[in-house]
């Protein structure tokens, strides 16, 4: 859910229609199956009615024309659990009530949170009218769960106070293990995470540096990361005297390859890999040289496959057991990046089915789906991989509007080559039989 931060909300709570409610200050919460605690976690949509309106559904005949008034509509689908949220996740919400000490804020969860005078703005503050008022929608990040308790805060930077974390000597010797880690601050310099205490108790926080953060340089940590997020992370420095905690998502050096193992190893050999640790821009595979050594090497999500993806994590799991190939060798910096990908090389080029007949049947599997058709990948017949465009109108006799309807990822189809264009490199492809080939089969049974 979507709010501009302070959103004014109109002032009463009148029941309107099925599953709509009027929103006015000082009156209980109404409608929705969750209660009053689900309120800013189902609120879909507001727009201001008229007063006119308002009667028409039966609303107080005393409301001036002027008032503001906003239909809400709800989706309890949206309906938060307490047990659910995490320390750093960011919530939109809506202020219930302002009190000397704070105020209590509906997050759309089956708990209401409460924001401290301390958590409600960078800077110091004694009356918490001057940040919020009742009926504003706000942006704030959970700070705490204790015993039921939901305490939220309404700036990043204040999710942790002095007393929340955990002591740096916490999380001297870690050595080189990864843990989860959730994203409570983001800098041009880096981010702050909150990591679990081995101890128990209060989390601690480092900083990521943006140059720990991937393999190869990061211009845009935004790009790559956002409040609430979870990471794999590693404690790469722990500081006592500056309680400071420096982290990583880099693999350490120790766990690198020594890449010369590697050095003048084809780029089309393939190797048979282990997926170690899945990160935000790729994944640590392991994999043994020729030489019989075990190395750790990247790959790119770029790499992982010839389709975009968002979330390494749906495809990749640590233990999985990968096909790579080595893609690039630094020696200086003793790395090796893979690849999950055939080499540009040992594709196909639309050449390659110069002369194929367009009645000859080819196996191909679906790689890409897009509004205009699918792109399936085969094999050519020099046993080179290619790629082709599988147009909406060559999916079905009928009108395709959308080719999700009829094929899925990975699925097997029977394409045939309808045209190339060896300029553009570009093969056209379909699953229709020829016209030709359709008549016949219509007029055998009539000549039988």
């Amino acid at each position: 859910m979507a709010h501009a931060r302070h959103t004014r909300l109109a002032p009463a709570l009148l029941l309107g229609a099925a599953g709509v409610v009027l929103y006015r200050s000082g009156c209980t919460f109404v409608g929705g199956g969750a209660g009053a605690g689900g309120l800013a976690g189902r609120v879909l949509q507001a727009h201001r009615v008229s007063a006119t309106a308002v009667r028409a559904r039966g609303g107080d005949d005393a409301v001036e024309d002027d008032d503001e008034e906003f239909v809400y509509e709800f989706d309890d689908n949206a309906f938060v659990e307490y047990s659910s949220l995490k320390i750093g996740q960011k919530l939109d919400g809506i202020v219930q009530k302002v009190m000397p000490f704070g105020c209590f804020i509906d997050v759309g969860a089956d708990k209401q949170g409460m924001a401290p005078l301390g958590k409600m703005s960078e800077a110091r503050i004694e009356d918490p009218n001057d940040v919020v008022k009742v009926g504003d929608t706000v942006e704030c990040w959970v700070a705490s769960k204790d015993n039921g308790k939901l305490t939220l805060a309404l700036t990043p930077s204040k999710i942790f106070g002095p007393r929340d974390k955990a002591p740096t000597s916490a999380f001297q010797g870690m050595g080189d293990q990864f843990m989860d880690g959730t994203i409570v601050q983001i800098q041009s310099f880096g981010a702050f995470v909150s990591i679990m205490n081995p101890a128990g108790g209060p989390p601690g926080q480092g900083l990521l540096p943006v140059s720990q953060i991937g393999e190869t340089r990061v211009d845009d940590i935004n790009s790559l990361l956002e409040v609430g997020q979870t990471v794999k992370v590693r404690v790469a420095e722990v500081n006592v005297e500056k309680d400071r905690i420096g982290l990583s998502m880099r693999m350490p050096e120790a766990a690198r390859a020594n890449a010369s193992d590697f050095e003048g190893v084809p780029n089309d050999q393939w190797f048979d890999g282990v997926v170690v640790a899945v990160q935000v821009y790729g994944a640590f595979v392991k994999v043994t040289s020729p030489l019989g050594s075990v190395a750790q090497g990247l790959v790119p999500i770029s790499q992982v496959s010839d389709m975009r993806i968002d979330d390494l994590s749906s495809v990749l799991t640590i233990g999985q057991t990968v096909k790579v190939r080595v893609a690039e060798i630094d020696l200086d910096k003793d790395r090796i990046s893979l690849s999950m990908r055939v080499p540009d090389a040992a594709r196909a080029s639309a050449s390659d089915f110069e002369g194929v007949p367009d009645d000859q049947w080819f196996d191909g599997v679906v790689v890409t789906l897009k509004n205009y058709g699918a792109f399936i990948k085969l094999t050519s017949p020099s046993g080179l991989v290619a790629k082709g465009l599988l147009p909406n109108k060559e999916i079905a006799d009928t009108f395709v509007e959308d080719p999700g309807e009829y094929l899925e990822m990975d699925m097997e189809v029977k394409v045939r080559i309808v045209s190339i264009d060896q300029e553009k490199n570009r093969i056209s492809l379909s699953m229709l039989q020829k016209k030709e080939a359709k008549m016949n089969e219509a007029a055998a049974p009539a000549a039988a």
